[in-house]
This record gives structure tokens, C-alpha cells and sequence, in this order.
């Protein structure tokens, strides 16, 4: 735990660093980060909201049926009652849930200036709190030892940001090399 905080420190002096040296060099890679996580993020949502709009007019169809099986004595009006009270549950379900996803997408293009404003107000710190971490990290991802069973071993982390997912500066961990 100790090690993955200090790792997040670290990540979030330097992305404070960057943003104070070049400042739309680095609102450029937020965005684009950004955005590149979205994509696949939009082909999901692209074909759910197909699947759901083929299903609404499914249900309409459906609908139409049933009322029409009604009328002509084929359905009891109990049955009806009950089958029409579902399929329009169904269709309101379906378009709030398309409605939400939508929201969320849009949002979600905000959200960089978000991330932005939250890295201008912790510009210089000292400590990184328990605030601080909460505010900016919305979920750590620690993956398997490359070599099990080795002390000496190396180990991927993922943080990812509140507001715009992963996210590392260019040049982040780069290790300058010496002569030796």
C-alpha cells in the first residue's frame, strides 16, 4: 500500500509539474487520452443503443398486436392489461436507460476541464491526504508479478483518474541513463 501511494504521489507531482511547464501541451494530452479511452467506450454504447431501439420498436409492434388480439376476443382484457402494462415498462426502461447513457457521454466530454481544475488546485502540495486521493483516483488496478515467486520482480499498476480514466504524462517513469 505504502508503495502504490507513493507511486500515485509521484504520478500526481508530475502531472502538476507538466501542466505548470506546458500548459496546452498538456490540456492537449488530457483530452486525447481522454478521448481514445471514449472510443471504445462510444462502440458499446453505439451498439446497445441499437439493440435498444430495435427492441423499443419491437414492443411496439407488440403492442399493436396484443391490442388488436383484444379487440377481436383472441386476449382477455386481464391478460391484455398485464401485457400491456410490461411491454410499456419495458419501452419506458429503454429509452430512460438511452436517455442515462447519452447524459453520461456528454458529461463525460466535460470532465477533462474538470481534471484540469482539480490539478490547478493542488498545484503544490506536500502530502498527499486521504482527500486528495479520493478527489482524484477513481480506481488503482494492481496486476500479477511478472516472475512469481521472485522478490526482485516487477509489478504493473494502473491508476486511473476521476474525470478522464487512465492517464500518465509523456515521459513519466522514463529512467535517464548513465554512463555506468
Amino acid at each position: 500500500a505504502d508503495v502504490v501511494l507513493e507511486l500515485i504521489k509521484e504520478l500526481l507531482r508530475a502531472i502538476a509539474e507538466y501542466s505548470q511547464l506546458n500548459r496546452e501541451e498538456f490540456l492537449e494530452t488530457v483530452k486525447k487520452a481522454q478521448t481514445s479511452q471514449q472510443s471504445s467506450e462510444i462502440i458499446r454504447l453505439k451498439s446497445r443503443l441499437a439493440e435498444a431501439k430495435k427492441r423499443v420498436q419491437e414492443l411496439e409492434k407488440l403492442i399493436c398486436r396484443i391490442y388488436e388480439d383484444n379487440i377481436l376476443g383472441k386476449l382477455p382484457d386481464e391478460r391484455y392489461a398485464i401485457l400491456d402494462w410490461q411491454y410499456s415498462k419495458e419501452q419506458k426502461d429503454l429509452s430512460a436507460e438511452m436517455e442515462a447513457e447519452l447524459s453520461g457521454y456528454e458529461e463525460g466530454r466535460r470532465s477533462a476541464e474538470k481534471f484540469i481544475a482539480l490539478v490547478d488546485k493542488y498545484q503544490n502540495f506536500d502530502e498527499l491526504t486521504t482527500y486528495m486521493l479520493n478527489e482524484f483516483v477513481e480506481k488503482i488496478v494492481v496486476h500479477e508479478r511478472d516472475r512469481k515467486g521472485s522478490i526482485e520482480t516487477t509489478q504493473e499498476v494502473e491508476i486511473y483518474f476521476n474525470f478522464i480514466g487512465k492517464y500518465l504524462p509523456p515521459h513519466f517513469g522514463e529512467v535517464e541513463m548513465t554512463p555506468e
